[in-house]
């Protein structure tokens, strides 16, 4: 499956370029897979372990054990946050993650305008 993952991949982003002035790829095993370089900057959204680990068991359905199990097999928040440009904390309020959202956007935005006119 992977090939094809990434042949269609490369066609969506060769057809969002002419609609979007940047690309937001959702991988959540980029660092596992070690894709990071298919990326520009890397924005990670991170949360407490104590919150995954909640997450993960009302997400799935499963056991404390299993859900620790689950965290165990990716990388570590630190080892993550490493590789990391951006964080978006997703421990917070929504109207907190909004304003995070916004203050990256405008980023984004800059450096775009910034490397069209080098």
């Amino acid at each position: 499956m992977h090939p094809i993952i990434r042949y269609e991949t490369q066609k969506q982003i060769v057809s969002a370029h002419n609609k979007s002035k940047y690309i937001i790829l959702v991988v959540p095993l980029l660092i596992e897979n070690n894709l990071q370089n298919i990326a520009d900057r890397i924005l990670v959204v991170d949360a407490h372990a104590s919150i995954q680990l909640n997450r993960v068991i009302n997400r799935d359905k499963v056991t404390l054990e299993l859900a620790k199990n689950i965290i165990r097999s990716q990388v570590s928040r630190r080892h993550r946050l490493n590789y990391a440009d951006d964080v978006i904390y997703n421990n917070n309020s929504v109207e907190t993650i909004k304003k995070r959202v916004i203050i990256l956007h405008q980023n984004y935005m800059k450096i775009i305008s910034q490397k069209h006119s080098i």
